[in-house]
């Protein structure tokens, strides 16, 4: 997915404790990167728009472009709700365009955002040696 694509930032929120692979939650933040027909889900652990750094899961599940036009109640034992009994709530807590550099990896992408809240140069990128991921804020200045 290279050159501008539209960005949304949404929380999706429990109405009691969902229990993920790190243990249990009541929110989890989306950024969602849409080109077309084609999204790239990334779910975060905290909220962006007031940490520069948070830990991230990529997800690339077929059909999920759901998620991007989503918002508000979202049923148990669905897609985006696989809890058996807890209802879900979906909210954008921004949007705007994106720039995604080229030639990147399958295990790091620079983008610039350009929301209203939502603003910069990020970095969502696999950490060497670990399962894990990070959405980061960098200087943007060497960006064009």
């Amino acid at each position: 997915m290279l050159g501008p694509v539209q960005f949304k930032l949404l929380k999706q929120i429990w109405k009691g404790q969902k229990v993920i692979r790190e243990g249990p939650s009541r929110a989890i933040f989306w950024v969602v990167l849409k080109r077309g027909n084609q999204c790239i889900e990334y779910g975060l652990d905290s909220d962006p728009i007031h940490n520069s750094r948070v830990a991230c899961l990529p997800f690339v599940q077929k059909g999920i472009i759901q998620l991007w036009k989503t918002e508000g109640e979202v049923p148990p034992r669905s897609l985006l709700n696989t809890t058996k009994n807890t209802p879900s709530t979906i909210s954008v807590l921004d949007q705007g365009a994106a720039i995604v550099r080229d030639g990147l990896s399958s295990t790091h992408l620079e983008l610039r955002l350009k929301g209203e809240k939502l603003q910069g140069v990020w970095v969502v990128a696999k950490q060497k040696d670990s399962k894990l991921w990070t959405f980061v804020r960098i200087d943007g200045t060497q960006w064009p």
